[in-house]
């Protein structure tokens, strides 16, 4: 069913806010178990251009042909349904709710930390101390970073605050922020392989 790709060639300043382009009744139910299901998802950068999402569409059809991936359904929305349906906050559904949240009873190896620094969520972090979201991703992105699960990574913030604290998942609110910013789309293929 790759040739529904070919449909995706169109103006990206012309696509809605949400369009379904194809999804067959019977196309999301596998009763076969040696297939797996999955979603390929192209983010905003890779489409923010027309010359760059005929790149990557075009990148895209060469590697699925490659892999033998079956496109069963594509959608397409736009920031502002994605904002609307907290898609990116159920797609990264533990980034999210340990950013927001913090640890709380998560188990994790307390040996990969120091016990007396404080551990807390980027959103916390974010309401207690003044930086912008970006200036906490790009903080996190200079250093290091912890990885204590999954969906868990942390960050020693030791600059700019009075004493050292881990901060949890100090990257995702500016994800969050960039994925739902004006104008952004993006693409969603349903395959099987």
């Amino acid at each position: 069913m790759n040739y529904m790709i070919d449909d995706l060639i169109l103006p990206v300043e012309n696509w809605p806010s949400y369009k379904v382009l194809h999804y067959p009744d019977d196309a999301l139910i596998s009763n076969c178990p040696d297939e797996n299901e999955f979603v390929l998802v192209l983010k905003p950068e890779s489409l923010t251009e027309q010359k760059k999402a005929d790149y990557a569409i075009s990148l895209l059809k060469e590697l699925l042909v490659q892999y033998g991936v079956q496109v069963m359904g594509i959608s397409m929305f736009d920031s502002s349904y994605a904002k609307k349906h907290r898609v990116f906050e159920k797609q990264y559904s533990t980034l999210n709710f340990l950013a927001r949240r913090g640890l709380g009873e998560v188990p994790y190896d307390s040996s990969l930390l120091e016990p007396h620094i404080e551990v807390m969520g980027a959103y916390r972090f974010l309401s207690e101390h003044d930086w912008t979201t970006k200036q906490l991703e790009e903080f996190s992105h200079s250093r290091d970073n912890i990885k204590l699960g999954n969906g868990a990574y942390v960050t020693l913030v030791d600059e700019l605050v009075e004493k050292p604290i881990y901060v949890l998942n100090p990257f995702h609110p500016y994800q969050l922020e960039n994925f739902y910013a004006d104008d952004n789309r993006f693409m969603v293929f349903a395959c099987r392989r």
